[in-house]
């Protein structure tokens, strides 16, 4: 995955667009551009795909706070893939492995931005 600018961060706010470039494929690219529809600040947040790979996809990024200095990031996404019937035989051979390395991705980032003696395991896809 590739996000133009970095990875940068700043504070989200509703009706914030984000895209990024994520490879479906060896050289074949694909622009996924998210609108942020909802902040609770410090709470949590969702982005839904405007354009993209899914047919349908909600991301809620609910932020709780486990002690002053951390805290864990619970997802809670909803998705449909197109093409169906062929979408979901993809799931298990493409769709899977790639939203888990789009999160290990996350996970990385964010454990250099903050770093954790003790970081959870990575979430199942």
């Amino acid at each position: 995955m590739r996000r133009p600018g970095g990875d940068q961060i700043a504070p989200v706010f509703p009706g914030q667009m984000l895209w990024f470039q994520i490879q479906l494929a060896p050289f074949i690219w694909k622009t996924w551009l998210t609108h942020i529809t909802h902040v609770d600040p410090g709470v949590s947040f969702i982005d839904e795909q405007r354009s993209g790979p899914y047919k349908l996809w909600r991301h809620r990024h609910l932020i709780t706070p486990l002690t002053s200095s951390t805290c864990e990031i619970t997802d809670t996404i909803h998705y449909s893939l197109p093409f169906q019937p062929f979408g979901e035989l993809a799931h298990p051979l493409f769709v899977r492995p790639m939203l888990q390395k789009i999160f290990a991705y996350r996970r990385e980032t964010l454990g250099k931005i903050f770093p954790s003696s003790n970081p959870a395991p990575p979430p199942a896809a």
